[in-house]
């Protein structure tokens, strides 16, 4: 048995996604929440002849409805609110142009969130690209095994993920002329995926803008090609499966982590370096920061160099252009860097987590009513934790925070969690200028 456990931390140390997080491999406790529900992973229904979008959207928010987590202190109130904003969404071309708006001149976009994220994450982007001029159609999905229970999570493959992204594609047929994918970490890995597989798809591809895509996650067991698979068959063998279990008590994402959803991001990286092996015939958006702990930055920066196209674009955050990395990349003149600190916001450094959200966001925003503190969620760090969350967070064990330390956003690596009481960035201080690039580069789609 300790043998067993022994692999199970390697394979979760190596695998886990929740970067910069304690580590402890344990089985749940008896909670609802870490059971699968009996939502179907694919909601659309029969893959080779699924549902209208519309019916979809119903579909999904009813199983969301059904099967959300509770949260302690949630009113009902609540609950019905968060539903609606954590469902898949559509956002139609405005009253005014819809006469004007034919399936011959509409732009679709889809947008994908990342893993143990819902549809929330990309609101605000929804929001952006439905304001442009032109006739959009902006439509979010929800990945399977999101937005019900962290139980759900270990039930999906990353097979289900991808036919959830071809149904998102395929539904803008006879609504939209092509398509413009945009991803955050898994749902830029997606993106990419289906850019490979295309003439699979009904509908073409016009553009990839890609948030902090998983290209390939941190960790140095995931360039051992046979040791994931092995362990990751441990891990399914023998139920031990979590690397993080935490309150979840963000109503937009879960906060425990299930392997199992880990060595599916593997695979499917496994994947992408199995049909990359041509540039990208679309232009490409990428925003990246230099820091991010949760995936390999270099990884995406070499993914960028090497297989985009000259109208492709980068936005490159990091805390100096005299890092190696990213001064190679600023060679390439498709490249912009942007400084990672920002001192009069109280920035340290830049989050995987950062991009698609804006700061006024009233949930991860600047002034929102939740923190990304997990990662001092232990008896250790109390004191700390106590002082990162946001007061609507504070818990029982918590009381009034003792601590008047400042707190400041950065990433959640090791160094920064042990000199600052640090909240993980969860909004993106750059919003405006990234969305003027956005429409910078849009405008060059042809």
């Amino acid at each position: 048995m300790k043998l067993v456990k022994s692999l199970v931390a390697l394979v979760a140390a190596a695998i886990s996604l929740a970067a910069g997080a304690s580590f402890a491999q344990k089985r749940p406790p008896p909670d609802e929440r870490y059971k699968p529900t009996d939502v179907p992973l694919r909601l659309w229904g029969d893959d080779q002849a699924p549902m209208a979008f519309d019916q979809y959207l119903e579909v999904a928010r009813g199983a969301i409805a059904r099967s959300r987590w509770k949260i302690e202190g949630e009113s009902d109130a609540q609950r019905a609110e968060r539903v609606r904003l954590t469902a898949p969404a559509e956002w139609p071309a405005p009253a005014g142009r819809q006469t004007n708006c034919l399936p011959d001149n509409t732009e679709g976009v889809l947008l994908m969130h990342g893993l143990t994220d819902s549809p929330f994450l990309m609101r605000d982007l929804g929001d952006y690209f439905a304001a442009r001029p032109g006739c959009f159609v902006v439509r979010s999905i929800l990945l399977p095994g999101h937005g019900t229970a962290p139980g759900d999570l270990g039930r999906a493959s990353y097979e289900d993920w991808a036919a959830a992204a071809r149904f998102g594609i395929n539904s803008f047929r006879g609504v939209a002329r092509r398509v413009h994918l945009v991803g955050f970490s898994t749902g830029g890995a997606l993106s990419i995926y289906w850019a490979y597989k295309q003439a699979e798809l009904e509908v073409p591809i016009a553009s990839l803008m890609l948030f902090s895509p998983a290209i390939r996650t941190t960790g140095f067991f995931l360039r051992l090609k046979v040791l994931p698979h092995l362990l990751g068959g441990v891990v399914r063998g023998t139920g031990l499966e979590w690397s993080d279990l935490h309150a979840d008590q963000d109503f937009a994402k879960y906060e425990s982590f299930s392997i199992a959803a880990g060595y599916q991001i593997y695979r499917l990286d496994e994947e992408i370096e199995r049909l990359a092996q041509e540039p990208l015939r679309m232009p490409v958006f990428m925003a990246l920061s230099r820091s991010d702990s949760t995936i390999n930055a270099v990884d995406s920066i070499d993914f960028f160099l090497r297989k985009t196209s000259p109208d492709s674009r980068m936005m490159l955050v990091a805390p100096t252009d005299k890092d190696a990395d990213v001064a190679r990349a600023l060679r390439d003149g498709r490249v912009q860097y942007f400084p990672a600190a920002i001192e009069k916001e109280g920035v340290v450094d830049f989050a995987h987590t950062a991009f698609v959200v804006r700061p006024d966001n009233a949930h991860y925003g600047r002034h929102g009513d939740y923190a990304n503190c997990t990662h001092y969620d232990n008896d250790k760090d109390r004191a700390k934790y106590c002082a990162c969350i946001t007061p609507s967070m504070l818990q029982k064990s918590c009381g009034t925070p003792a601590s008047k330390e400042k707190v400041v956003y950065g990433e959640n690596d090791k160094e920064s969690i042990r000199k600052y009481t640090l909240r993980r960035l969860t909004f993106n201080p750059y919003f405006s200028e990234m969305t003027t690039k956005l429409d910078s580069f849009l405008d060059g789609v042809r």
